[in-house]
């Protein structure tokens, strides 16, 4: 995904535009009301293009993360009076600590196994003040996966007209997804061909995970209050509160 965040980085709202951001935000601010911490710091982790911060900025003291330096310009210019690192979630570490972290658009997906998904919320657990709230999608999860077809998703603008084509696979807890980039821009056709790989995980082994690193857990279905139901919901939101005494 290195052109997504890369050479289209200032294309990417565009190409998901079909997300509904405003309802994944309402959701953050609901869940956020779980915590028993009384600061109100929110760090987002793989934060992109910060359009969730953009969203939450008035409620809250704004700090993100994100492994791509183009996504990271995107969203300093998007969120006024945000602070913004260029950082992996895997070995981040900053002079803060927080009331809120949160993980959405699949990020906490960026750990391709257990191992490394422990050793990302072991750090995500100790940014965390004593109470405060980890709020992450499991988008790839092995209860709601379903082969999925080939995807086109295209964009046309005044100088750009982009094609993405993508068809993922299964391999153990790897979730690999091959992309084609078929750009027209200023005139000139382009073809680039990126490999994508993401880890996909089962939701009960994620929640006997947070359990074990000390986060008194619920999983929600569908952005919602709804408790998330295998079969019956299709994204499960973990809601995590840091234990006061660990």
């Amino acid at each position: 995904m290195e052109k997504m965040y890369g050479q289209f980085a200032e294309y990417f709202d565009e190409l998901f535009a079909y997300k509904d951001y405003p309802k994944e935000a309402r959701f953050i601010e609901w869940a956020v009301t779980k915590k028993r911490s009384k600061g109100n710091n929110l760090l987002d982790i793989g934060c992109g293009s910060g359009t969730h911060l953009n969203l939450l900025r008035k409620r809250y003291n704004i700090f993100g993360i994100d492994k791509s330096s183009q996504m990271i310009k995107i969203a300093r210019q998007k969120v006024k009076g945000g602070k913004f690192f260029v950082k992996d979630m895997k070995t981040f570490s900053l002079n803060h600590r927080f009331d809120t972290i949160i993980c959405m658009f699949s990020a906490i997906n960026y750990n391709l196994n257990y191992s490394e998904l422990e050793s990302s919320l072991k750090r995500m657990r100790d940014h965390l003040n004593s109470g405060g709230v980890l709020i992450f999608d499991l988008y790839n999860n092995t209860d709601t996966y379903k082969p999925d077809t080939v995807r086109v998703r295209t964009l046309r603008k005044k100088n750009l007209d982009l094609a993405v084509i993508s068809q993922p696979k299964v391999t153990g807890t790897e979730y690999k997804i091959g992309y084609i980039y078929l750009a027209k821009r200023d005139g000139k056709t382009e073809l680039f061909i990126d490999d994508h790989v993401r880890g996909i995980f089962e939701v009960s082994k994620v929640y006997a995970l947070m359990k074990r690193l000390g986060f008194k857990t619920k999983i929600y279905g569908d952005y919602s209050s709804r408790a998330w139901r295998k079969g019956k919901s299709s994204m499960p939101l973990f809601v995590g509160i840091k234990q006061v005494h660990r």
